[in-house]
């Protein structure tokens, strides 16, 4: 299979391009967190996927602060055959204070592993005050995993970002934390490979909160 290369924004001092004007992902303001709409899609909810019982497990704990989480993960009553899970429970003081129920599931790290340390999501400190977690979703035919960022504070917690994206690539290190994602799938030809024009964005953060902004592609180059 021949490989492919896109060119995005000189694509080698990605933090450098995107930092110039991206568009604020969620603001904080005294603990709670304000969402982007922009960035959430609610098309996985529904009254039918939202009355399935669980029985949450897998407990993770994540420290905001000076108060510490529990991250649980379900699959629907029933459903305990699925490789997948399809519920995110957190709680706070032994009160949960967030679920998210999907039909459309949520997937364990396997490439993405090395980023985490946990088979579930990804941590990301963005401050003293905040913490982003991400969530890889399933992938269906050729389109892009379900996708989820989940910030805490000490006093909030919320999604922020909920859209189908596939994660190209991370680097993180401390508070310093980019990743590039695409929002569509590319087509793949016999004996050529993927062939057309990935739309591409990067994910960074900065001054404690996340930034997106559209990476520009010149095209796919073949080599």
């Amino acid at each position: 299979m021949r490989k492919f290369l896109f060119i995005a924004c000189l694509i080698v001092p990605i933090l450098s391009c995107a930092q110039s004007g991206g568009t604020p992902i969620f603001s904080i303001n005294n603990g709670i967190i304000s969402s982007n709409s922009q960035f959430i899609d609610d098309f996985w909810d529904s009254q039918w996927a939202n009355s399935l019982t669980y029985t949450a497990s897998n407990p993770i704990s994540v420290q905001v602060e000076n108060v510490v989480y529990t991250v649980k993960t379900a699959k629907f009553t029933g459903w305990e055959a699925d490789p997948a899970y399809n519920v995110i429970e957190i709680s706070r003081n032994n009160q949960v204070v967030f679920v998210r129920k999907q039909e459309d599931a949520f997937k364990k790290l396997t490439y993405l592993r090395e980023y985490a340390d946990n088979d579930y999501f990804i941590t990301v400190p963005l401050s003293n005050e905040a913490t982003a977690l991400i969530f890889a979703g399933w992938n269906y035919a050729s389109n892009p995993e379900q996708f989820l960022i989940v910030v805490l504070t000490e006093s909030d917690a919320k999604i922020v970002y909920s859209k189908s994206t596939d994660i190209k690539s991370i680097t993180q290190s401390g508070y310093n934390f980019s990743m590039i994602i695409q929002s569509n799938e590319l087509e793949y030809v016999v004996g050529i490979g993927e062939v057309g024009t990935p739309i591409t964005h990067t994910i960074y953060q900065q001054n404690g909160v996340l930034y997106f902004e559209d990476i520009f592609t010149t095209g796919i180059v073949p080599r």
